[in-house]
């Protein structure tokens, strides 16, 4: 009952951290969030990547796993290309 109490107040303290954290973050300047996003999906590439080469480390064969590999390859490429940034046509 108190492992299950505790489990409920962690999930209660993550859900509130994580929408005062996305209550300042709309709250930011456009420049502000672009960075952020940039850095965002850049380390969720740099994560798919090395999931995939650790799935590629315990099973030497190739899996749909592996597919992480090329897709953080595409999220890095496209948040240091500038792709995320929001167009003129969108601002106006």
């Amino acid at each position: 009952m108190l492992k299950g109490f505790l489990i409920m107040l962690v999930v209660f303290l993550v859900v509130a951290i994580l929408g005062w954290g996305l209550s300042r973050f709309g709250n930011a300047s456009e420049e502000k969030k672009v960075r952020i996003r940039k850095y965002l999906f850049s380390f969720y590439g740099l994560f798919l990547i090395i999931q995939g080469m650790s799935y590629l480390w315990e099973d030497p064969q190739w899996g749909w796993q592996v597919l992480n590999i090329p897709l953080g390859l595409v999220f890095i490429w496209v948040a240091l290309s500038g792709k995320l940034e929001p167009s003129a046509k969108e601002s106006a």
